[in-house]
C-alpha cells in the first residue's frame, strides 16, 4: 500500500525530533562526563597532598614508609591517566558541538511541520530527508542511552485511546505491560548514565579509603 506523502513529512519530522532530543541528551551527558573527570582529578590530586603532608609529618600512620611510597606512584599514574583521558576524550568540546547539531535538527523540525498534511511535495520531503542526513553526517552520532532517553520522554505510556472501550482485563494487560516496558526503559537509561562514569566514583572512594587506612583514625 501507498504510503501517503502527509505521512511521510510526520514520519521524518518525528525522527528528527527524536534525533535532536537524543542529541540535546548526548551534550548533558558529555558535559557531566567532563565535569566528573576534572572533580576526579581535583580530588585526586588532593588526596595525594594529603598523603604526602601525611607522611612527611609526624602523625602516626598504619602502613610502612616502602609501602606509602610505591601507592603515592600508583596514585600518581592514576591521576595521569585521568589526566590523558580528560585531554583525548575532549568531553566539553564535544559537547557543544553535538548540542549545535541538536539546535540544527530543531530547527528543521520546525521547517517540516507546516508540511505534515500536505500531499504534493516531493521536492520539499527530498530536500528536507538530505538535510537531515547532511547534519547527520556532519557531527558524531549519540550513544544508545541518548536515544533511549529521547524514546522514554517522548512517548505517552498510558494515554492510548485504544483501550478506553476495552475490557477490564484487556485494560490490565495494557497498563501492565506499559509499566513493565517503561520499567525496563528506565533501568536502561539509569545503567547507560551511570556505567560509564562509575569509574570516577570507584577511584575517588577508593583513594580516599586508603588515606583513611592509613593514618587509622578511630
Amino acid at each position: 500500500m501507498k504510503v501517503e506523502l502527509g505521512n511521510k513529512f510526520s514520519e521524518l519530522n518525528r525522527r528528527v525530533k527524536l534525533t535532536s532530543k537524543a542529541r540535546y541528551n548526548a551534550s548533558r551527558r558529555l558535559t557531566r562526563q567532563n565535569n566528573f573527570s576534572q572533580w576526579t582529578l581535583a580530588l585526586l590530586s588532593v588526596a595525594l597532598i594529603l598523603i604526602s603532608l601525611v607522611s612527611a609529618s609526624d602523625i602516626p600512620t598504619k602502613f610502612n614508609e616502602n609501602y606509602i611510597d610505591i601507592m603515592q606512584i600508583i596514585f600518581a599514574v592514576l591521576i595521569l591517566t585521568y589526566s590523558l583521558l580528560l585531554a583525548t576524550g575532549d568531553y566539553s568540546a564535544r559537547s557543544v558541538k553535538i548540542h549545535r547539531c541538536g539546535m540544527e535538527l530543531g530547527r528543521l523540525a520546525r521547517k517540516i511541520k507546516p508540511y505534515e498534511d500536505v500531499e504534493d511535495k516531493d521536492d520539499k520531503y527530498n530536500e528536507f530527508t538530505n538535510d537531515y542526513y547532511n547534519y547527520l553526517e556532519k557531527y558524531e552520532n549519540h550513544e544508545n542511552v541518548d536515544y533511549l532517553v529521547s524514546e522514554y520522554t517522548s512517548r505517552d505510556w498510558f494515554g492510548s485511546e485504544e483501550i478506553k472501550n476495552s475490557s477490564t482485563i484487556l485494560t490490565f494487560t495494557f497498563f501492565a505491560s506499559a509499566g513493565l516496558e517503561k520499567l525496563k526503559m528506565k533501568s536502561s537509561i539509569w545503567w547507560g548514565n551511570t556505567y560509564p562514569v562509575s569509574h570516577y566514583f570507584i577511584s575517588v572512594i577508593g583513594v580516599y579509603y586508603w588515606l583513611y587506612l592509613m593514618i587509622g583514625i578511630g
